[in-house]
């Protein structure tokens, strides 16, 4: 019997993360920040002296997750350690996670196969916790028994219908019908879950995934899974859309009379309302100091104060946060925390556009749709500041980046000889 040496567990380790991380980040919030710290403690103890070598696009990410949490760091010390200022440098610190994580990956090389699986079953748990907080619980928003908020629960959904939906390609290509066909059935689970959640954020980033999606098919020739996902998508909404017993079709109807109320009688306190206030109110704090901001944790006693200038009520919901992370930034970190930010968006871009031209499709399209969908999301509310967040975007930029350019080919199973 062969002995079992620590690079072996290493390999099972790393393999059975690609598995439960998107799963424990997708509901347990800590379960992803759980074993990207492991990695840290295995690369601080073991991985530091091994020899690994990373490319351009790895380097400069884990530069900009550097470059933001530093600055961040910095102008909260500056700014007098404010209450609210820890939020930042808590999440922000898990994107430097993702340096011991890429750099095991590299060095133990794991089956691709098991993040794949790791993405179906979330997807897949996806539609089942949104029917069980419905159905047992009888919630309106499914929020996975009220541990998750539900535009997180949304977002997170829309991202693994989109990722299943690529790991149905990749199981194919792979020779694994059983599981493409698992994996397409759990896209259309977080359909359910994404619907369940009636959240109107993560319909930002849906216009740029059916694109990616299209442009995939199309590339691929697969002209009769384009109506076909479509019509699937297309029914679900509708009969959630049609449903009196969800709010999603409400809670769109709400938005034009939000605006307007917001407009013509200055009413902050509505969902709308309150983030077009936070955003105008973001972008006149970075006008004010455009440099270095105003510091991390001063943005709710900005909003405080901008509404008793502008005679507003007080008893809005102030928030943290501008419900924007760019317009977020800017107020507090200036152009100088702009410009890291964009950085960790810009550079897995590029890196999908090089995994593209070395005939990485399915990788280059998981690479982009993730950055992209985060992007969006980004524009509505602070993705990078939730737990959550953080940790899923952290996980999937150093999986995908370091599967993506491993040395071994996207075909990652042995094939049988005759």
């Amino acid at each position: 019997m062969s002995k079992f040496h620590f690079k072996s567990k290493l390999h099972l380790f790393i393999c059975l993360s690609l598995v439960f991380v998107p799963i424990f980040t997708f509901s347990l919030r800590l379960g992803g920040t759980l074993v990207l710290v492991a990695s840290l403690f295995v690369w601080l103890f073991w991985a530091r002296n091994q020899t690994y070598e990373m490319n351009q696009y790895q380097r400069w990410f884990l530069i900009c997750s550097t470059a933001l949490f530093l600055i961040s760091l910095l102008l909260f010390a500056w700014a007098g350690f404010p209450d609210q200022g820890g939020k930042d440098i808590n999440k922000y610190a898990r994107l430097i996670l993702a340096y011991p994580f890429m750099v095991l990956v590299v060095i133990v090389n794991p089956k691709q196969y098991w993040f794949w699986a790791g993405i179906t079953i979330a997807s897949l748990l996806s539609g089942v916790l949104g029917l069980v907080d419905f159905i047992m619980f009888n919630q309106v928003r499914a929020d996975v028994f009220g541990i998750f908020n539900p535009i997180f629960f949304s977002n997170h959904s829309l991202l693994f219908i989109y990722l299943s939906f690529l790991g149905y390609y990749w199981f194919r290509q792979n020779r694994l019908p059983q599981m493409s066909w698992l994996c397409l059935i759990g896209s259309i689970s977080a359909i359910v879950g994404m619907l369940l959640a009636n959240s109107r954020g993560a319909f930002v980033a849906l216009p740029a995934l059916i694109v990616l999606i299209v442009i995939y098919l199309f590339r691929e020739k697969k002209y009769w899974l384009v109506g076909s996902f479509a019509s699937i998508a297309v029914i679900s909404v509708a009969i959630i859309w049609q449903s009196q017993s969800f709010e999603l079709k409400s809670r769109f109807e709400l938005i034009p009379k939000e605006i307007d109320s917001y407009i013509t009688q200055g009413v902050t306190n509505t969902s709308v309302g309150i983030r077009i206030y936070s955003w105008e109110t973001a972008w006149h704090a970075f006008l004010e100091k455009p440099i270095i901001g105003h510091g991390p944790g001063n943005f709710k006693g900005l909003t405080y104060h901008s509404l008793l200038r502008d005679n507003y009520s007080v008893e809005t919901n102030i928030y943290a946060h501008a419900h924007n992370e760019f317009l977020h930034n800017l107020a507090t970190k200036g152009l100088v925390g702009l410009i890291t930010l964009l950085g960790i968006f810009l550079v897995p871009l590029l890196a999908a556009v090089k995994l593209y031209r070395e005939q990485k499709i399915t990788y280059a399209f998981a690479l982009a749709g993730t950055t992209l969908s985060f992007v969006c999301f980004s524009l509505t509310d602070m993705v990078l500041m939730k737990g959550s967040g953080a940790t899923l975007y952290t996980f999937l930029i150093a999986a995908l980046m370091s599967l993506g350019f491993c040395s071994i080919s996207n075909r990652a199973l042995p094939t049988k000889k005759p």
